[in-house]
């Protein structure tokens, strides 16, 4: 998909040109149908509250298989937190042998963090709330972790 179009349909977006319009036009210009719908699906904004969805939640919008890539992501987070939680010292240990332990600075009080975090992120990917900056962090925070583990090998 075509990083123009992406910006083109966000541009359009932004000033509140409906999606309708937006496919419309595209079509014109000669634009493929499925290159059109995916950069409309990538760029919707988040769900505003309404009377039936009164926290503007994306969980209540959104496409049922969607659920399983929420339900799987949220769970990584949140039995790596139970892990944190229940069993700190193999946590510690796993820490001690990544790079992590060149840090000048104390790794009890990451396992804590982790834990922490990783409770919240993962509640928050399940709710689908501000999900843009929730999925953000979230990869940010795995692609931290790979490199935490891949340390542990080397």
């Amino acid at each position: 998909m075509s990083a123009r179009l992406i910006a083109y349909v966000q541009f359009q977006r932004t000033r509140a040109v409906s999606p309708e319009e937006i496919r419309s036009r595209l079509i014109a210009k000669g634009w493929p149908l499925q290159e059109i719908e995916s950069a409309l699906r990538l760029t919707e904004p988040d769900p505003k509250p309404t009377p039936d969805n009164p926290t503007g939640l994306w969980m209540a919008t959104s496409h049922p298989l969607h659920w399983v890539f929420r339900l799987g992501f949220a769970s990584i987070f949140l039995v790596n937190s139970l892990t944190a939680l229940l069993d700190p010292a193999a946590f510690l240990k796993l820490m001690e042998r990544s790079f992590l332990r060149l840090l000048p600075l104390p790794l009890e009080p990451m396992v804590w963090f982790i834990a922490i975090n990783d409770l919240l992120t993962g509640v928050l990917v399940l709710l689908g709330w501000k999900r843009r900056y929730v999925y953000t962090w979230a990869g940010v925070w795995l692609l931290a972790a790979t490199w935490v583990k891949l340390s542990t090998l080397v």
